[in-house]
């Protein structure tokens, strides 16, 4: 019998994850394109014509990368909403709401209560920090897509472990578990490290399986560990990523390894040493040891662990890529962490005397304090501006050039700097390189090119090509024509695609 703290943890969790859902949603309202999503969309709408849907099959993308299912996704919005943000956005936080409902099906599937399952959910939403990013930000959806399919598995998984114990045939569950493990590794090649996961999270329960359990839960593990050695032994034979400096997701040794880890350590556990101390100061009969002395709670803690293993597993493609961590990188590890953190919290709303801060209101402080760390840092990087600003570049290249002359091509100066705390320009943080698929797009013609010139701005009038059909001095995101302008032959630019 649940206890009225499990109720009370229960509501308060639903509660919160539905508040979050809806301040997700009015971002998505407010929403625009930025840097890769250009390109992506670019590559995602050729990939649904008969010659891009063979190529994106069979060879890796600008990138160096292989993400056949993420470029049809991509093409699928583009010729559903066209160049409209919002809804693609509004389909990202549904993505999420999707995985919340299955990672919510894993805590049943592991044995917790409906308070363990709803908690989970609220510890996921709680942490904007990391889920924020990729449900405002189109391109993105590689990680999103890799989050579901790898909930999938997980839960087909258990689905084959419940059903041998109770003596039915496991082979079904198993075999839908392979196939969502296939389609996640068609979106991002980070699914290859979830056998590791997974073995951390059925060990940490091996005593409570029994041996019809257990044998399927090995066969079941096998299997995915055999799928994912055929994807690798693909990924580094038949279609290899280049492993060279100048390749955009070069893996290397050094000291930059040392500073992901600590990015994702401080993303990563924010939520689990905010929840720590915020019980310990408002609910200290939670971290009594009679709390965590018992069967029950021993292997809450190890179950726990098992979780923070996965999420740490989960990470471990990244810390090699030398550069900065992308923010979306730690999408999936964010699942584990909630769990890890649901899981504890449940035990203690089930077995600790109440105190002035429940399970649910210590998630709920730290998702109001993560929602606006978060919101401070998008508001100081001027995302709130990129869609008015994004509409008013579209309505002056309209307004100059409603048909562009046959292979256009228009040259962007962008010699403003830092012109936020990012340390960029606003043009460069909404277009990123990408203006030549931004016209494209835009104007709906293969002909037509663009480049962004950087620097300052006399030495990108001496490099200005032959061919220029029109030049543009950008300034806080938007851009005025330049007249009688003129410069040396260059070199087309490359076109750009492709999805991370």
């Amino acid at each position: 019998m649940r206890s009225p703290a499990s109720h009370a943890a229960r509501r308060g969790a639903l509660v919160l994850a539905g508040c979050a859902v809806a301040v997700q949603l009015a971002g998505a309202a407010i929403g625009s394109f930025r840097a890769d999503d250009w390109t992506n969309l670019e590559r995602g709408l050729w990939a649904t014509t008969p010659a891009g849907l063979r190529e994106v099959w069979t060879g890796l993308n600008p990138f160096t990368l292989y993400r056949p299912l993420v470029d049809l996704w991509h093409g699928l919005l583009m010729r559903t909403f066209g160049l409209d943000a919002p809804p693609m956005l509004v389909v990202m936080v549904a993505l999420t709401a999707v995985q919340t409902v299955l990672l919510a099906r894993f805590a049943r599937e592991r044995g917790g209560d409906r308070a363990a399952s709803a908690l989970a959910a609220a510890a996921l939403w709680a942490q904007v920090n990391t889920y924020a990013w990729t449900t405002q930000w189109v391109s993105n959806v590689t990680g999103s897509l890799l989050a579901l399919f790898s909930l999938l598995a997980l839960v087909q998984h258990h689905r084959a472990v419940r059903a041998a114990g109770r003596g039915r045939s496991p082979v079904p569950a198993v075999a839908a578990m392979a196939l969502a493990f296939l389609a996640g590794a068609l979106c991002k090649e980070e699914i290859v490290l979830l056998p590791a996961g997974l073995a951390a999270l059925e060990w940490s329960r091996r005593d409570r399986l029994d041996e019809r359990e257990r044998r399927a839960a090995l066969s079941s593990w096998l299997t995915l560990s055999v799928v994912a050695a055929a994807y690798l032994w693909f990924r580094t034979q038949v279609l290899p990523t280049p492993q060279v400096g100048s390749q955009r997701y070069h893996l290397t040794l050094g000291p930059h390894v040392l500073l992901s880890a600590a990015f994702f350590a401080v993303h990563l556990g924010a939520l689990p040493a905010a929840v720590w101390t915020l019980t310990r100061l408002a609910w200290p009969q939670a971290h009594a040891r009679d709390v965590w002395d018992s069967p029950e709670g021993r292997l809450a803690r190890r179950e726990a662990v098992a979780a923070l293993v996965w999420s740490a597993s989960a990470t471990l493609l990244y810390l090699p890529i030398s550069g900065r961590p992308a923010y979306g990188y730690y999408y999936l590890p964010a699942f584990a962490v909630a769990w890890a953190v649901a899981r504890m919290l449940a035990h203690a709303a089930a077995h600790a005397r109440p105190g002035k801060l429940n399970a649910a209101g210590a998630l709920a402080l730290h998702g109001a304090l993560a929602l606006a760390l978060t919101a401070t840092g998008l508001v100081l990087g001027a995302w709130h501006t990129y869609r008015a600003r994004t509409l008013a570049v579209w309505e002056r290249l309209d307004r100059d050039f409603p048909s562009p002359p046959p292979n256009a091509r228009f040259v962007f100066l962008d010699s403003s700097g830092a012109e936020c705390f990012v340390g960029r320009s606003i043009f460069n943080l909404i277009f990123d390189g990408a203006t030549g698929s931004m016209l494209r797009l835009h104007y709906r013609r293969g002909d037509l090119d663009g480049r962004t010139l950087y620097g300052p701005e006399a030495a990108s009038l001496a490099a200005l090509p032959d061919s220029v059909t029109a030049v543009y001095r950008t300034r806080l995101g938007r851009i005025e024509r330049m007249v009688n302008v003129g410069g040396a032959t260059a070199d087309d630019p490359a076109r750009a695609g492709g999805a991370r």
